[in-house]
């Protein structure tokens, strides 16, 4: 499986930005890395392995995106510039890096995967732009923004990027509850120690999206799924090709 590599310049971010391409044809999905990860996280971690039988059936054609969370989620310095960044990114992701997505693979709904931060990414992506993005399999996710963000958790931006709170602030009838409602949102975590914060987030975040009406599939995992690449690797293929079942047309009965 040989990936093809592609540059280019972000004028939301105002740097040249990476990303790979693997396979041709079926759902696009945009791979978001993890906390510090960068566009060839996911094939150093054998997470595209993983993926292989999905990318080279062509169901999928999996696009692996850069990160920038060293000056966002994870950077130091004053909230509001951190926050700033993170929301240019989100705003790259959709207005950039998608229609690079959609000249491959035109016509076509796309997906948003993500593991640890990256889930965050992914939930974002599928929660604040449902035009663009007809659902997310999540892994491991903290989906609480406000935590990286501390000091200033009462941003405008870090309310925009925080789903357990705007997602309850959205009134009934809302338009975007509207055109999330078929959304295919598929939530996983497992239950082993180290996945304790991930799994508390994974089910506040189900459950204030069930209060809205709106139906995610949360799978929850044994005691000894832990938060590591080895489980993801496991756990992204199941739940994608079931995000993937959700979104194809049923074959016509014979």
């Amino acid at each position: 499986m040989q990936p093809q590599y592609y540059t280019h310049y972000s004028q939301y971010l105002h740097r040249q930005m990476e990303f790979k391409q693997y396979g041709e044809g079926g759902t696009p999905c945009l791979a978001l890395p993890t906390g510090g990860g960068r566009f060839y996280e996911w094939e150093d971690a054998g997470m595209t392995g993983a993926l292989a039988g999905l990318i080279g059936a062509g169901r999928i054609t999996l696009f692996c995106a850069d990160g920038v969370y060293g000056e966002s989620w994870l950077g130091r310095g004053e909230a509001r510039r951190r926050a700033e960044t993170q929301e240019r990114w989100h705003a790259y992701l959709c207005e950039e890096l998608y229609p690079e997505l959609q000249k491959r693979c035109p016509g076509r709904p796309a997906l948003a995967l993500g593991c640890d931060l990256g889930a965050a990414a992914a939930v974002l992506l599928a929660l604040r732009a449902p035009e663009r993005f007809a659902g997310c399999a999540a892994l491991s996710g903290r989906y609480g923004a406000a935590g990286f963000f501390d000091e200033n958790a009462g941003d405008d931006l870090v309310f925009r990027n925080d789903p357990l709170q705007f997602l309850p602030a959205l009134p009934a009838g809302h338009p975007r509850l509207q055109a999330l409602a078929a959304s295919s949102i598929w939530l996983c975590a497992g239950q082993a120690p180290d996945e304790a914060e991930a799994l508390a987030s994974t089910q506040a975040l189900c459950e204030a999206m069930q209060k809205k009406g709106l139906d995610p599939h949360l799978d929850v995992w044994g005691y000894d799924v832990t938060h590591s690449w080895a489980w993801w690797h496991k756990q992204m293929p199941y739940l994608l090709e079931k995000a993937l079942d959700s979104l194809e047309p049923a074959a016509p009965l014979a």
